[in-house]
């Protein structure tokens, strides 16, 4: 903990500062820590501190402890630490700020390459943006190749773009030492317009944000450049973007966005990766769980995964259970709405939506891969207006395979479900089941396919000029459902050449009946009218 200083003449005082030995020696307590005052900083944040702030940076060695002691030091360029370890940084209600109006430098305040085992914590950084749109390069802190970082209690305010930024080192591929292991928590970002990851190859693996205060100008935004970076943790935070997508993903596998409250104008982006310098570009295993999520427009919750031309991509492994999500643009807006070329392993439970559920895709009719496990919407409670009367979950133009529709308490203008007409596109595998829908229009359309049971559920619809039900399939099992609805004479069609019907247990309004059409092979069971 000491040492030696020949050329220093101080006299050795009462509290062991300086210890001389009895050859005359003068020996140097080390100080716990270092700091921008130590090496003539005036942390005023008016007096220009950068080169004292440099030379204390450059003076770090391996486990040295930075302390501000709630000195704002004034900066006027990026200031850079590299390659040491095992740093803490301490703010005690300090920390920089970049002066200079609205001159902004486009390099971060602080920079920290290939540091190691990096602890920030309670440091404010504060920038000068007063703007109302995103100014590039505008950035606070960035890690580039660091791994073992923890960033806590700290504040970053005033920044035009990333006020903390995560990347690599060097562009290109995964190869290029992707930083790792970092958390991110119980920090304030306020007046920023975003906090991101933005990898120069690949993200960040292994990267926990959770229990943060975020009031946002634009998004905040974890996105990989290149190839895919995994296990991504977006937990307990508040998020507030008035004027943009509250939080983007782009380009992860293996995702948890759980127990947020997030409030903007688009709510909550995830989407593959389309950078021309990505050689892959899944997205797959995302859990979506516990959030309350409100948007104004567009969609409350949106999984963009056909954004790359080169290769068709499904879903595999999402997961949106247990969330609230709140579209304020109730009449044309989405809860949820997803855009691929395929699904497998997709659930959608136990929801609270203000909104319908979106599916689309590109790729030609029956062309999806076979996915054996398909989509299970179930549990949820909908409330869904539309201005064109979609229904509450609308596949646009295309079939669904291995489809499960359970448990669901849907008012909608547009009924539960309303898929492909054409008989060249089927959706094979369907089920709807125990489920209680009010309607303004026709509850349930199923289109063409083969293997259809819709059993056990309540339609209701206010619209006397339309079917209740109508299916396309063959081979439809229907039985227990019950329908209300003041339309005197079809309320059921049933239509297409080699339909096997199975049927019992239903229920008609006293004035309705049931239509079939085409080719019918069997019928049983019986038809009743409700008293």
């Amino acid at each position: 903990q000491f040492y030696y200083d020949p050329d220093d003449s101080t006299s050795a005082d009462n509290n062991g500062t300086v210890i001389v030995t009895s050859k005359g020696e003068r020996w140097k307590r080390k100080s716990d820590y270092k700091s921008v005052v130590m090496f003539g900083g005036i942390g005023d944040k008016e007096v220009d501190d950068t080169l004292p702030f440099q030379a204390m940076l450059d003076s770090l060695v391996e486990g040295d402890t930075v302390n501000f002691k709630g000195y704002m030091h004034s900066v006027t360029s990026t200031s850079s630490v590299y390659s040491v370890d095992r740093l803490t940084i301490i703010g005690e209600g300090g920390g920089l700020f970049k002066s200079g109006g609205i001159e902004l430098f486009t390099d971060p305040m602080w920079s920290f390459v290939t540091c190691n085992d990096l602890h920030i914590t309670g440091v404010t950084i504060q920038g000068s943006f007063t703007g109302s749109a995103i100014t590039f390069g505008d950035y606070g802190i960035r890690l580039r190749s660091c791994v073992r970082v923890l960033l806590e209690g700290s504040t970053f305010r005033d920044f035009g773009d990333g006020a903390w930024i995560v990347s690599t080192k060097l562009g290109g591929s995964v190869d290029k030492s992707e930083s790792k292991d970092v958390t991110v928590t119980g920090n304030i970002f306020d007046n920023v317009w975003q906090t991101s990851t933005t990898g120069n190859s690949g993200g960040v693996i292994n990267y926990t944000f959770s229990n943060n205060i975020c009031n946002v100008l634009g998004a905040i935004k974890f996105a990989t450049r290149a190839d895919n970076a995994t296990g991504l943790v977006i937990t307990g935070n508040v998020i507030n973007s008035p004027y943009s997508t509250g939080v983007e993903i782009v380009g992860y596998v293996g995702v948890i966005l759980a127990d947020n409250i997030i409030n903007s104008i688009e709510g909550v982006n995830i989407t593959t990766n389309d950078a021309s310098s990505a050689t892959i570009a899944p997205l797959g295993e995302v859990r979506v769980t516990g959030n309350k999520i409100t948007s104004e427009t567009g969609s409350t919750l949106r999984f963009e995964c056909r954004k790359r031309t080169f290769a068709d991509y499904n879903y595999s492994g999402f997961q949106v259970i247990g969330n609230t999500l709140v579209n304020k643009n109730i009449v044309g807006g989405s809860a949820i709405s997803m855009s691929g070329d395929g699904m497998g392993d997709v659930v959608i439970s136990s929801n609270s939506l203000s909104g319908g559920i979106f599916y689309s895709y590109n790729r030609t009719a029956n062309a999806l891969v076979d996915f054996t496990k398909g989509m299970l919407i179930s549990n949820n409670t909908a409330h869904h207006q539309s201005d064109s009367n979609r229904p509450f979950i609308y596949p646009e133009f295309n079939e669904i395979v291995n489809l499960s529709v359970i448990g669901n308490r849907v008012t909608s203008d547009g009924g539960l479900l309303s898929i492909n007409q054409s008989v060249s596109v089927r959706s094979d595998n369907m089920e709807v089941r125990n489920n209680y829908v009010n309607s303004k229009s026709t509850c349930l359309v199923t289109g063409y396919g083969d293997r259809h049971v819709i059993t056990d559920n309540t339609f209701i619809t206010s619209d006397d000029t339309v079917d209740a039900v109508a299916c396309r399939a063959d081979n439809i099992y229907y039985g227990n459902n019950i329908i209300e609805s003041d339309r005197v004479g079809r309320v059921i069609r049933m239509d297409y050449a080699g339909m096997t019907w199975d049927m019992g247990g239903n229920k008609l309004p006293t004035s309705g009946t049931a239509s079939f059409f085409g080719g019918i092979t069997d019928i049983s069971g019986a038809l009743t009218h409700t008293p």
